[in-house]
This record gives C-alpha cells, sequence and structure tokens, in this order.
C-alpha cells in the first residue's frame, strides 16, 4: 500500500499529455466513449495507455441513451451486450472498475414504485458484478445527489445495498461533490472506507460540477485527511463538466498539490 492518495482526473484521452504535464498520477475514461470506439480507436488507446507513465484504473461516465437500469425501458439484454463490450475493453487497457452512477438511467418516475424500482435497479447491479466479474473488474456503486436523480442519493443508502446485495466484487466511489450538496456528515467516510474504491471530487456553481476553487482548499483538505484517517489510498479524481478544461486541469492540480502537502 503507498502512503498516500493518487491525484486524477476523469477525462478524455485528448487530455493525456496534459495531465501528464501537470504531473497527475492517474486518468479516468467514459464508459460510453469507449463502448463507441471502433478497433482501430482502440488501438490507439491502447498504446497511449500502455507507453505512457499515467495509470488507466478504471471508468465513470456509464450512461448511453437506450441503456437503462430500471424502469419499462430496461432490457437484461441490452444492458447485457453493453457492459459485457465495456468490461472487455476496459480489461484490454488495464482497468480494474466501473463506476456506476448514471443518474439518466436509473430514476424513479411518476407513477412508478419506489420499492420496485430499486429492486430492479440491485437486480442490474447484480448482472453487472456477474459480467465484470468475468473481466477481472469491480462495479461500483456511486450515491447520485437529488439534483440529478432519486434513486440512491446520498453514501449511506449506497452503502446500505452494498452491504445487503454482499457482492464481492461490488464497492462504492464516494463522490465528495454529490456528498456534500446532500449536507451528508462527513463522518459517514469512516463507515464506508472499506468499500469506497475511488473518489470522486468537483466543486458545484449552479447544480453544474466545476473545477476547484483556491478559496476552499481548507474544505477539500477536510475530505483528503478524513479518507486519509480511515485508510483510504487509492485514487482521488477530479470529474468536472463545466469550465474550460486545461486551465481547470491546471489550476484544480495546484490546490490538490497543496491539499497532499497540508496532510503528509
Amino acid at each position: 500500500m503507498t502512503d498516500d492518495m493518487k491525484i486524477g482526473c476523469c477525462t478524455g484521452i485528448e487530455n493525456y499529455g496534459l495531465l501528464v504535464d501537470n504531473d497527475y498520477e492517474t486518468i479516468c475514461l467514459s464508459a460510453a466513449v469507449l463502448y463507441g470506439l471502433s478497433e482501430e480507436d482502440l488501438a490507439g488507446y491502447k498504446k497511449i495507455i500502455k507507453s505512457g507513465p499515467l495509470k488507466l484504473i478504471g471508468l465513470n461516465g456509464f450512461y448511453k441513451p437506450g441503456v437503462f437500469l430500471n424502469g419499462p425501458e430496461f432490457s437484461e439484454e441490452i444492458l447485457s451486450e453493453y457492459a459485457e463490450k465495456i468490461c472487455a475493453r476496459g480489461e484490454e487497457l488495464g482497468c480494474s472498475y466501473l463506476g456506476i452512477g448514471a443518474p439518466k438511467a436509473r430514476n424513479v418516475r411518476e407513477g412508478q414504485d419506489p420499492a420496485e424500482m430499486l429492486e430492479q435497479f440491485k437486480s442490474s447491479l447484480r448482472l453487472l458484478c456477474a459480467i465484470a466479474s468475468g473481466h477481472g473488474m469491480d462495479i461500483l456503486l456511486e450515491s447520485v445527489c437529488g439534483a440529478e436523480c432519486n434513486l440512491v442519493t446520498t453514501v449511506r443508502e449506497a452503502l446500505e445495498i452494498v452491504r445487503e446485495l454482499d457482492i464481492p466484487n461490488l464497492g462504492l466511489v464516494y463522490d465528495i461533490y454529490h456528498d456534500r450538496y446532500e449536507g451528508e456528515s462527513i463522518d459517514i467516510i469512516d463507515e464506508a472506507a472499506p468499500y469506497i474504491k475511488t473518489v470522486h471530487i468537483a466543486e458545484d456553481r449552479d447544480g453544474k460540477r466545476i473545477w476547484l476553487r483556491e478559496d476552499l482548499t481548507d474544505v477539500y483538505s477536510l475530505y483528503w485527511r478524513r479518507l486519509k484517517r480511515a485508510g483510504y489510498r487509492g485514487e482521488f479524481d477530479l470529474e468536472c463538466f463545466v469550465g474550460d478544461t486545461e486551465s481547470g486541469i491546471i489550476n484544480s492540480m495546484k490546490i490538490l498539490r497543496t491539499v497532499k502537502e497540508q496532510n503528509r
């Protein structure tokens, strides 16, 4: 086990060089993008990942239109085909996990029974775990804040599902953005730590995930310190969707470098 967390970023392969230049240690790629790659492009990805210094540990961005985890549009056949191809390609690239946020794929709509939708969602997680296991990968459940989703919106709920299903390759994505948005206590880290396999972070602006803010360095440091104290030593990944990518990658690393140094 290393003595500290690894700073990474969820972004496209086109930003690989920028991450290297700014001392990032890992990259997390979109599962949906990976699924849609041609064989030629996949070979290009593999060449970059295998020859470069950044490690590709996992995948985020699971949602793809037409692929659902519950509801009337759910299809086990469609989900299975989608997940099988992603996991096969993930294995080829050396990935160890596939994160499952995908709020658009798992909402409870008006007129639907929330309990029934939750059970169907759990069944999808079982299916995904079975597929991922065949490729040496974990499935990581992510709680998604109520602004984006109405099913499994807190870490507490996600943790209860992981414990209930008790599947060896099912763990958690701990997303600080969603946790703070929901106002959930940071104390949940202590209980969830054994199941947390990766951490995501972003800042909020009007419900949008933006790059980190220097004036909130002490807040980010609080989460870093608590995770470290709980024994977590995995990735600490930026997952930001709004704002200039280049400046965001550069400035956010400066902030996280300060956080890391403050908590040696």
